[in-house]
């Protein structure tokens, strides 16, 4: 199934083998994110996932490593998020070399030249005003300023424009040289590959990777007398976009499993409750979904909808009596319990098809909870989740004065609003 390795340096490797595909997927993360920032630096650890990809000592610019990519018919791309960066290289399992190479040369020899840094701003700039501009991205930013207001999580991974056209290149040396080292570094290698070589291939291409020390993140402690708990911004829109955000079970939660049923349950697939009532009974949004963020000591459970502008408050009284109406006694049954089960298994045998899925979902497991479960595993756990661990995790998320809103679109009576969250 898969194997693992630690070297001496507190580098770790995972090994995925899949012998019927005949690609091979390596995909590096390293356990920082925008989790790792203060407001000065917010955006610091999303500019840097940037500043790997415009040139190293090997491939001095980025249509060089872009180019070294395309010869090939391979794929590359960077991701950041609270609390992880990741990188990878998907390419035909004879060039596994290469993705060792371009992978370990972006991480350890990248040049953060000035010229680089200066081009890149805007570029950065653009894809601030890019998620500003998208009301079903910004109101999920606005919810996690919301509900975690004061911490690092509160912080957009994007950051802000005041703080991004700012950093120079001291600021990106300094966060890389605390943050990309061996003990924070998990290198994943899934699909076909010798088996026999990869550990010291990987050695020997990481060798250069500095040993540091594990810079933890900052734990979260609940803020009091936070923001007004509904944040507004107008926007001459055809819709009112909002979210609903409140606190949920962190990672490691016992109960994790109940959670993510009940979130299956009311928001998961256009069988779900909230569907089903907010749209196809009521005909009050074109989309609307709930969503669990889980992180190591907290968690956010949201519900997100655009709905008409006339009937935004409809559409939010709608939400709260489906929260409200999963906690009482019966109202859930084996059969909706069973339905939501096998949603939950057969969306995650299906997230496991290609081999850079894999290595993202073994290799987030080992990065965050320094371990490993197999699908097996996972689905044993949802099948022993009781409808009354559903409803008791429902009792205790689900309580009207934890919930924060975020909303955008043309106007809103803020007074009618305030009524329905108490």
């Amino acid at each position: 199934m898969f194997s693992t390795k630690t070297y001496p340096s507190g580098l770790r490797l995972l090994t995925i083998p899949v012998k019927e595909v005949p690609s091979v997927s390596v995909l590096v993360l390293v356990r920082t994110g925008s989790r790792y920032e203060e407001e000065k630096t917010n955006g610091l650890a999303h500019f840097t996932e940037h500043m790997l990809f415009q040139g190293n000592k090997k491939w001095p610019s980025k249509l060089a490593l872009s180019t070294a990519i395309d010869e090939v018919g391979a794929e590359f791309n960077g991701m950041t998020g609270k609390e992880y960066t990741g990188y990878f290289v998907k390419a035909e399992s004879t060039h596994l070399e290469l993705a060792l190479s371009i992978l370990s040369e972006m991480l350890t020899h990248s040049n953060f030249a000035n010229e680089q840094i200066e081009r890149e701003k805007p570029v950065i700039v653009e894809e601030i005003h890019y998620r500003q501009d998208m009301p079903q991205v910004a109101v999920g930013d606005m919810i996690m300023e919301q509900v975690f207001m004061g911490h690092p999580l509160g912080l957009s991974t994007a950051g802000e424009k005041e703080a991004v056209t700012k950093f120079t290149r001291k600021d990106f040396l300094d966060f890389h040289a605390n943050q990309y080292v061996s003990q924070k570094t998990i290198v994943v290698v899934a699909g076909k590959f010798g088996e026999n070589n990869i550990k010291s291939q990987v050695e020997a291409y990481f060798k250069d990777l500095k040993i540091g020390s594990k810079t933890a993140p900052i734990s979260w402690i609940k803020q009091k007398n936070n923001l007004t708990r509904i944040a507004f911004k107008e926007k001459s829109t055809d819709q009112t976009h909002f979210c609903l955000g409140i606190t949920a079970y962190p990672r490691q939660s016992p109960q994790r499993y109940a959670q993510a049923l009940l979130n299956t349950v009311l928001g998961s697939g256009i069988s779900s409750r909230l569907f089903q009532k907010i749209r196809e009974e009521k005909s009050l949004a074109y989309y609307v979904d709930s969503d669990i963020d889980t992180f190591f000591d907290t968690g956010l459970f949201t519900v997100s909808a655009g709905v008409n502008n006339v009937k935004f408050e409809n559409a939010l009284e709608a939400v709260f009596e489906e929260l409200e109406k999963i906690k009482k006694p019966d109202d859930l049954k084996q059969k909706e319990l069973r339905k939501a089960k096998d949603y939950l298994r057969g969306k995650l045998v299906l997230r496991l098809e290609e081999s850079l899925d894999q290595a993202m979902f073994f290799g987030s497991q080992w990065l965050l909870e320094s371990q490993l479960r197999t699908v097996g595993q996972i689905i044993k756990e949802v099948e022993k989740v009781t409808i009354e661990e559903i409803q008791q995790a429902a009792k205790e998320i689900f309580k009207r004065e934890g919930f924060y809103l975020s909303v955008v679109g043309k106007s809103i009576d803020r007074g009618k609003v305030e009524k329905i969250l108490e």
